[in-house]
């Protein structure tokens, strides 16, 4: 949609964006040790320049392309895609070691995240998840039910399944998870 193109190309030229990569991949980066990777909605690069520089080559899809201008490293590729009608297991030719997908929930994206993944390939997820004492301003459709990880992922050995409040960049709180499962379908 040409408004979320808007939106998210707005919020990267403020630069308020974060640029160190997420907690859980350098927490367990020991899991990562090259091959070929997939960032969904990788923004500014963050987490994709992180797995990069660890020898993997990589793919990533976001909709801002001024978020992309940012990624330079020649052993990432991007992609400016709408992810509202692109549709990614129909177009993606081949299997990937490392499926990372932050803060952005697409339910379409997460059930074929498990058909993109080579035999013991790992899948990291970091997003928002509902709580029942805590309803926050995030869209319902953005945010994880409890157990729905889980289900998409039945039969990967799950690596971390941990929830944790944060503070949002704009002082509201709000619940989220990170989950890393590998695949041993």
């Amino acid at each position: 949609m040409l408004e979320d193109k808007i939106k998210w190309n707005t919020r990267y030229k403020s630069n308020k964006m974060p640029k160190n990569p997420s907690d859980i991949l350098v927490k367990f980066q020991h899991l990562l040790s090259g091959g070929i990777a997939l960032d969904i909605a990788c923004g500014n690069g963050r987490n994709i320049n992180f797995l990069a520089d660890r020898g993997f080559v990589c793919d990533g899809v976001d909709i801002s392309d001024e978020a992309l201008k940012s990624i330079v490293n020649p052993n990432i590729n991007t992609y400016c895609l709408d992810l509202d009608i692109y549709d990614l297991k129909e177009n993606i030719k081949q299997l990937y070691d490392v499926v990372i997908n932050f803060y952005f929930l697409d339910r379409k994206i997460l059930r074929i995240i498990p058909d993109l993944l080579k035999d013991d390939g790992f899948v990291f997820i970091e997003t928002f998840i509902d709580d029942e004492e805590y309803k926050g301003n995030i869209e319902a459709k953005k945010i994880l039910e409890q157990g729905e990880l889980q289900e998409v992922f039945q039969g990967f050995d799950i690596i971390l399944n941990e929830e944790k409040w944060i503070i949002r960049d704009r002082g509201e709180r709000a619940k989220i998870i990170s989950f890393i499962a590998q695949n041993k379908l």
